[in-house]
């Protein structure tokens, strides 16, 4: 029996292009994500927003050496109860800030003096004691559940500083640009707090970043300062029942996954697949779903 992967959280980064199937127009989306511009992905769930958001983050890194990317999810976003009023932008920051760190690590680049002091309020020179002072804000506002909590952001930087800070970090490092992937971001907030993660996505605009960002289709509140036409670079995941190439996408999807015992048996029952493919309307989640529990 396959056994399919169902959520791209659950995919190791190193088998995301071997499972990777893009037909010409999953191509251009992550071409808008690999672009300069920052980009808003629509999507409902289960489309494909955050595979198709790791196979941009994985080709930027493959194609330039000069680029670093980062992921970010904001999947515990429910769990903020504080005093705060800004308590989302300063939860999104710290653990945008966090993530990049992490990410400098991993790669092995420096972060000076100076940028660890700019990405520090409190003038720590150390990109250990940074990090570690993030993720300490980040774990605070994420336990602040449990009771309000004031949480000290002494320590977190201004939107400026780390702008700066990341500019030159590249400097330092030979990059021309560092990209942001937030996923999980604005369809699991309520509107004010969408409106603070699109302040934020607006403030991060350097010549030295872009932001990209997965969003729900009819529940996302951009606020009064964020245009579509201003912005970003919008793109919607739409996939036809009545494209040419509809039934050989998603038997590839699904062919990617499949042992050979199934393979076999919707190659004798094409009009079966077909049917179920056509019935998912588009959603691979949808499909993969319902084969697996037939």
């Amino acid at each position: 029996m396959s056994e399919f992967y169902l959520r791209t959280e659950s995919i190791k980064t190193s088998e995301i292009i071997n499972l990777s199937v893009v037909n010409a127009a999953d191509i251009a989306l992550i071409k808008a994500l690999k672009s300069p511009e920052p980009c808003l992905l629509e999507g409902s769930r289960g489309t494909g927003k955050s595979f198709l958001m790791k196979v941009a983050e994985i080709e930027i890194e493959n194609e330039n050496s000069s680029a670093l990317s980062v992921f970010v999810t904001f999947n515990k976003s429910s769990l903020i109860t504080t005093e705060d009023t800004l308590q989302f932008y300063h939860w999104m920051l710290a653990k945008t800030l966090k993530a990049l760190t992490n990410k400098l690590r991993k790669r092995g680049l420096s972060v000076s003096s100076y940028s660890s002091n700019l990405l520090s309020n409190d003038e720590s020179d150390n990109d250990q004691t940074i990090e570690s002072n993030l993720k300490n804000i980040v774990k605070i506002f994420e336990e602040s559940y449990k009771e309000t909590t004031k949480v000290d952001i002494s320590s977190l930087p201004d939107i400026e500083d780390v702008k700066e800070a990341i500019e030159n970090i590249c400097e330092e490092n030979s990059l021309d640009r560092i990209y942001f992937f937030f996923d999980e971001a604005a369809h699991v907030f309520r509107p004010e707090q969408q409106r603070q993660f699109f302040n934020l996505f607006k403030d991060l605009r350097s010549p030295y970043i872009t932001c990209n960002a997965a969003i729900y289709p009819g529940v996302t509140y951009f606020g009064d300062s964020f245009e579509l036409t201003h912005d970003c670079t919008y793109r919607k995941i739409e996939r036809n029942i009545k494209d040419s190439d509809y039934l050989q996408y998603f038997k590839d999807i699904v062919f990617k996954q499949a042992d050979e015992t199934l393979k076999e048996t919707f190659d004798k029952q094409r009009e079966l697949f077909n049917t179920l493919a056509f019935c998912a309307g588009g959603n691979p989640r949808i499909l993969l779903r319902t084969i697996q529990d037939l």
